[in-house]
């Protein structure tokens, strides 16, 4: 069971209109801004005083991500025409219809797809990435779960709109399809994210500086995800 509801920070003067969303699997608070709004994800039970003086206290970040987010150009409409660019572990992939073709196909640099409506065509590509994370996910999470010393974990190919990865208390991990298209440095860094929640399924010194030993420079690979999330989507 989860609880949602609105919020409306007011304190001193400073008003803030947030989600607030709770959940008894939730053993930490977060903040997340997108272009819908800013949520907060809380354990089932929490005052909402407290929440209130959280996003009170985090107010100017919250101002800086929505400044960013308001920045950012919003991506063109897809039209899944000849010759539209796409992105397949950060390279450019040009989409070609095949008349003769009965299954999508990429071959140096183009992906093929076979002749429909536009909506057919989107269905099709999205199950072609959802293929391909099936097999490459794993198999990055395969490569970091060695250096981390942890046995292989349950990876599940989801369809979030607002995450890239996810780790449950059952120690299941589930990554986002569309992380397909980021570059494989950003796909690992997902990776290893999630798979260090399998030691600590929260964001303190310690699991960050766990993300660190896998990955150093981390912080450079988290700043990209966010400077290209924009574009990894249908």
């Amino acid at each position: 069971m989860s609880r949602s509801g609105m919020g409306i920070s007011h304190q001193h003067e400073v008003a803030m209109t947030y989600q607030v969303v709770c959940s008894p699997r939730r053993t930490t608070v977060s903040l997340q801004v997108s272009r819908e709004g800013v949520t907060v994800r809380c354990p089932t039970g929490i005052p909402l005083a407290k929440v209130e003086a959280l996003v009170f206290e985090h107010r100017d970040w919250i101002r800086r991500k929505q400044a960013e987010l308001a920045e950012r150009p919003l991506p063109l409409p897809r039209t899944f025409a000849d010759g539209e660019m796409f992105l397949y572990l950060g390279d450019p992939l040009q989409l070609q219809r095949d008349p003769a073709g009965a299954a999508i196909r990429r071959e140096a640099g183009i992906l093929l797809v076979p002749n429909g409506e536009a909506h057919v065509v989107k269905a099709l590509i999205s199950e072609w990435y959802v293929a391909q994370a099936q097999v490459v996910i794993p198999q990055r999470v395969e490569h970091y779960r060695h250096q981390l010393g942890v046995g292989m974990p349950p990876v599940l190919i989801r369809n979030p709109r607002k995450r890239w990865g996810s780790c449950n208390t059952k120690g299941e991990l589930r990554f986002n399809w569309r992380i397909m298209m980021a570059p494989l440095q950003v796909l690992d860094y997902v990776v290893v994210h999630e798979l260090c929640h399998l030691r600590h399924l929260n964001h303190s010194r310690q699991f960050w500086a766990c993300v660190g030993s896998l990955l150093p420079d981390y912080q450079d690979r988290k700043h990209l995800l966010k400077q290209i999330s924009h574009r990894l989507d249908l």
